[in-house]
């Protein structure tokens, strides 16, 4: 006799999916504030709200108002684009460096008259 199944109902399932996408929304903040060197307060300030109703959210992630994530994904993607100029400007200057030029000689060779 083989070890009997276990099938869950869709309730159970959707459950277990918002359970592990709870775990990714707490992991994402928890990143975001490694990354960025800002801890939970200073985030909350930033997305307009209390520190401790940030921890509350982050508690239980299914709790973010719409505009409260929305507000979140805004500030981490903010902070994504700005990481990234940062990267296109230090490799631009870099080139610079390397080659001699100057940014209007570069503008130039790419076109951008």
């Amino acid at each position: 006799m083989g070890v009997p199944k276990v099938y869950l109902t869709a309730e159970q399932r959707a459950a277990e999916r918002w359970r592990n996408e709870d775990k990714e929304i707490r992991g994402r903040i928890g990143a975001y504030l490694a990354v960025t060197g800002r801890n939970v307060g200073q985030l909350a300030l930033r997305i307009g709200m209390t520190q401790a109703t940030m921890y509350r959210r982050m508690k239980a992630p299914g709790t973010f108002r719409l505009d409260e994530y929305r507000r979140l994904m805004d500030e981490r993607a903010a902070e994504r684009w700005r990481n990234e100029d940062k990267e296109i400007r230090g490799r631009i200057g870099a080139y610079l460096a390397v080659t001699g030029r100057n940014v209007g000689q570069l503008a130039l060779r790419i076109g951008m008259t």
